[in-house]
């Protein structure tokens, strides 16, 4: 009879741990839900701040076409070095164009060595 008062008594404290465990669970899921678009806004303000600071820093300067030109073309070396084997192609074509005909110019005016 004891033995079966102690099997009962541990059953009802596993109901109860798993209960809490579950509640626990519960809350956690909601919170990674709440946090989640926090972290989002976070991210794009912080993006938003670097764009500004290289707006900032360039602006002052009055760089010419050329040499927005060869800063557009910057990533594309990134992509190039990547192992990634799509191709991006811009929407509008005709932009990377005129950045690659600048960025020619530039390069046929350096003197060679």
């Amino acid at each position: 009879m004891v033995a079966v008062v102690w099997l009962v008594i541990g059953v009802v404290l596993l109901a109860v741990e798993l209960h809490h465990q579950s509640e626990g669970n519960q809350q956690s899921a909601i919170n990674i839900a709440d946090g989640a678009p926090k972290a989002a806004i976070r991210a794009a303000e912080g993006r938003a701040q670097a764009i500004a600071s290289v707006y900032d820093a360039i602006k002052p300067a009055a760089p010419d076409p050329s040499v927005i030109a060869i800063l557009q073309l910057e990533p594309l070396g990134k992509f190039a070095d990547s192992d990634n084997t799509k191709i991006v192609v811009p929407y509008e074509s005709a932009a990377l164009l005129g950045a690659a005909r600048a960025l020619r110019s530039v390069m046929d005016a350096v003197p060679s060595a």
